[in-house]
């Protein structure tokens, strides 16, 4: 019987040193090439200079067949800084997916467009797309710390909201909360094991895929719908008051940031299909669609964001924040989105011509051109 025991010894110490050598090549290999491109490293957000995907795509509504996805040196969508960067109408727009359009091909998302739109009325406009696929207002913050305090330009517009709902502390997108021992030794090993950070990137996106706030076609033939009855409505409706102040707190620490590196912070309210109305395309009522992974339906899920939407008007109006109201000046039209959250190219059309004139008055009357 000893010499079994020996052999399972032998045996159970080569898997094991198999195991190891493996990880460890796996390693070397992560850090010398990492295909998926993951964001969120540590404490760190990353960006990707000079990064270019190509997308095969055969099921998102109104976007390209072949979508080609760049950023230029800075690691963001656009133009590259020009050189006369100082004396340009410099404008960085921030935000999570919706911003940043992850699935528009270059020149078709919102802040390209409008870059455009603008150039007739402002051509020493400059205007690149920080957004960051799944970032709160915590990410936001970091973003100002971390980057924009070095690029320092004139304008940082923040589109957000959607990503803060149900947020009492940073999400995974943002990076790591600094609270607990155990999230201080998550951070430093996804920090420097390759393997670690990986693990942890699919992790957040799978956990993040279970919200419904994720890209993917929605087929209006075949929707799934949900009632909720007035006392569920009216607790989670509560729940989320708190909430929706704590983002206030954050987006009066986004002021601060901006402010203090000489960048002048515009607000913009998130929009969506999550609203108590009809579907001008389908003529669908969007209010009974079922969201946020089946628990929710569209029309508390959009009173939920309205209570986002105004604590940043109210935050806005204290602290002399220039506001657009997206939510209000963009029609509930399925045809502007390939699901209920993201802009199509003709939705980055429409909402790109939407906050134009807003814009336009807030430059005049701050640069007084």
């Amino acid at each position: 019987m000893s010499w079994i025991k020996t052999e399972t010894g032998k045996n159970i110490s080569v898997l094991v040193f198999s195991a190891l050598i493996s990880l460890l090549f796996l390693e070397l290999f992560l850090r010398f090439y990492n295909p998926f491109g993951f964001r969120i490293k540590g404490d760190k957000i990353l960006l990707y200079p000079h990064k270019k995907y190509v997308i095969e795509n055969s099921s998102l509504k109104g976007t390209d067949k072949k979508i080609i996805h760049s950023k230029n040196s800075l690691g963001l969508r656009g133009e590259e800084p020009p050189k006369d960067f100082s004396s340009r109408l410099s404008v960085i727009a921030v935000g999570g997916s919706t911003t940043e359009g992850f699935y528009l091909s270059d020149g078709k998302t919102w802040p390209e467009i409008l870059q455009n739109k603008l150039k007739k009325d402002f051509p020493n406009i400059w205007i690149n797309n920080a957004g960051i696929d799944g970032q709160s207002s915590y990410g936001h913050i970091i973003f100002t710390r971390e980057y924009l305090s070095k690029l320092k330009p004139k304008i940082a517009i923040f589109y957000c909201g959607l990503n803060d709902i149900g947020l009492s502390a940073m999400n995974s997108y943002d990076s790591f909360s600094k609270e607990s021992k155990i999230k201080k030794a998550a951070k430093f090993l996804s920090k420097n094991i390759e393997i670690v950070s990986c693990a942890f990137n699919l992790y957040l996106y799978f956990s993040y895929k279970k919200t419904g706030i994720t890209h993917g076609n929605i087929d209006f033939a075949n929707i799934e719908k949900i009632k909720v009855s007035d006392q569920e409505k009216k607790e989670i409706l509560n729940s989320e008051k708190q909430n929706a102040k704590n983002y206030s707190l954050r987006l009066k620490e986004l002021i601060r940031e901006t402010r203090k590196n000489g960048i002048e912070p515009v607000f913009i309210a998130q929009t969506s299909l999550c609203k108590k109305a009809f579907d001008l395309n389908t003529k669908i009522n969007l209010g009974e669609i079922a969201v946020k992974n089946k628990f929710l339906n569209c029309e508390i899920f959009g009173e939920i964001l309205n209570i986002y939407n105004r604590e940043m008007e109210k935050t806005a109006k204290e602290e002399k924040v220039f506001f657009i109201d997206a939510d209000k000046i963009m029609p509930s039209n399925s045809s502007y989105y390939y699901d209920l959250f993201h802009f199509n190219n003709s939705g980055a059309e429409v909402f790109a011509d939407k906050i134009k004139t807003p814009f336009i008055k807030f430059l005049k009357n701050k640069y007084n051109n």
